[in-house]
């Protein structure tokens, strides 16, 4: 705070009026600072909260900016999604993992019955680890593209020879139920990470017994039947 000259000679008669004039000049000064202080408080407050909307549409200051969203799924009461994945377990799991591949992307481009979605993923790249998420209308739909040609062919080549691969699926169903199969994975994975893995057989051959709908009926042959699968004189594993 300054003074200038002609006004401290003025009061060097009057000390007691300089005090006065000090302590006015004390008490401006508090006050300018205090309206500083507020304006910037202002100006913060509305650079936060600038275009920001409260739930009637109106501006205000304690309303979240990220804007969430769900999706409506009255139309698919049936949806299902399936994770799919083949990892490489021996060199020679490379000419299997890449020579499949372009022939089911050839096949889900051909937009099969159904299909509403599918997502392309990398697993992992060390080891090659590729798969896939697809949504699907409903299991019967997911079901008559992966029975038919040439998927039944592929599925009953792995079955015989996994050709150094390991595949798995996962599949979650809007109405209930979760299901799952791992073959010649050489780690766990998904959730038989947490949960304990059982055979696959008997009743956990089946997918949609796996998955819990036990009530339906088969719509598609499976892919191979679970007597031709297994030797009926080895209860340990399949038939090789």
């Amino acid at each position: 705070m300054l003074l200038d000259s002609n006004r401290v000679e003025a009061h060097e008669q009057h000390p007691g009026a300089l005090i006065e004039s000090l302590h006015v000049n004390h008490m401006w000064s508090e006050s300018r600072l205090h309206a500083d202080r507020v304006r910037w408080v202002d100006t913060a407050r509305h650079i936060r909260t600038r275009g920001v909307r409260d739930h009637d549409g109106t501006r205000g200051g304690r309303v979240m900016r990220t804007e969430r969203q769900t999706v409506d799924l009255t139309a698919y009461p049936e949806l299902v999604v399936i994770y799919l994945g083949m990892r490489v377990r021996r060199p020679r799991g490379l000419l299997r993992l890449f020579g499949l591949g372009p022939q089911i992307q050839k096949s889900w481009k051909a937009k099969p019955d159904g299909l509403l979605l599918h997502e392309a993923l990398v697993w992992s790249l060390v080891p090659p680890h590729l798969g896939m998420r697809q949504y699907w209308r409903d299991l019967d739909s997911l079901e008559r593209w992966t029975r038919s040609q040439p998927h039944r062919q592929w599925w009953q080549d792995f079955l015989k020879d996994s050709g150094g691969t390991g595949f798995w699926h996962e599949t979650y169903f809007m109405r209930g139920g979760v299901e799952a199969i791992y073959d010649d994975m050489a780690k766990p994975t998904g959730l038989a990470r947490f949960a304990p893995a059982t055979p696959a057989r008997g009743a956990m051959f089946s997918a949609r017994h796996r998955a819990g709908r036990h009530e339906e009926a088969l719509t598609v042959a499976p892919v191979i039947a679970e007597q031709a699968y297994y030797d009926p004189a080895d209860t340990t594993g399949p038939m090789r």
